[in-house]
């Protein structure tokens, strides 16, 4: 989801994200025992604003109890994935399961970084790097569909802030693993990752009592001002997508 280098500007989107609501609680607890299985298969695509985002790599990494803002440890290289992904001319891109859940509980997420969106030319904007948080390695199966754009970037990052330190490094500590799963479920009360939208066909406004302000999705509860700040984000996020950086 952002189309910019989240290293040098996720400080400045945490602090937006976190300012827009305090609506979500974190929890604590401690995880399960680990035991690897192997991954599924996956497809999906990448949008930059309308268009799609060809030649874009992508990276699928796991969550880690190793610490707060830690990347998780992996036995080789620095992702799940074993062999190279990126997208077509379409954005569409395909993960043939070459990839093994660390846990079926281990919270995993898909990121895109650089690539062409639909810049006439042979362009490859390195500063694209969007994201969505998927959940549970061990619930993703040949039928998920995943499309990462801006919105799905902002939701993930929002939610995810107080874990996060880079594309890489998402982590808790081994004491609030609870908090960390409570954190990627927000993410799927907020955004659909399958349409890659904040999903308000769903909502509807309460206008009755201290809910008057509110939009709500079955028994998720979302202020209007946390939807509107996050759709503004995300279209500030979009304004990149013609960059030739």
């Amino acid at each position: 989801m952002i189309l910019f280098r989240l290293q040098a500007t996720l400080p400045k989107l945490f602090a937006a994200g976190l300012a827009v609501s305090s609506c979500w609680l974190i929890g604590c607890g401690a995880g399960p025992v680990a035991v690897s299985l192997r991954g599924s298969a996956l497809q999906g695509t990448v949008f930059g604003g309308q268009q799609p985002v060809a030649n874009s790599s992508i990276a699928l990494y796991a969550a880690s109890s190793n610490g707060y803002g830690q990347p998780y440890t992996y036995t080789s290289g620095s992702q799940l994935l074993t062999s190279t992904v990126a997208t077509d001319a379409n954005g569409k891109f395909t993960i043939k399961g070459d990839y093994v859940c660390p846990s079926a509980s281990t919270e995993v997420y898909l990121v895109a970084t650089q690539g062409n969106p639909g810049l006439a030319g042979n362009v490859n904007n390195s500063a694209i790097a969007m994201m969505a948080a998927l959940g549970p390695c061990g619930l993703l199966t040949t039928d998920t569909t995943i499309q990462v754009n801006e919105v799905t970037t902002v939701a993930s990052v929002w939610a995810l802030s107080p874990f996060m330190s880079s594309i890489a490094g998402v982590g808790t500590s081994a004491t609030n693993v609870a908090g960390l799963v409570n954190a990627f479920n927000s993410v799927n009360k907020i955004v659909n990752v399958t349409t890659g939208t904040l999903g308000a066909r769903r909502w509807h406004r309460v206008r009755r009592s201290r809910a008057a302000c509110c939009l709500r999705w079955r028994t998720y509860w979302l202020p209007a001002s946390t939807a509107r700040g996050l759709r503004t984000l995300a279209e500030r996020a979009r304004s990149c997508s013609g960059s030739r950086r």
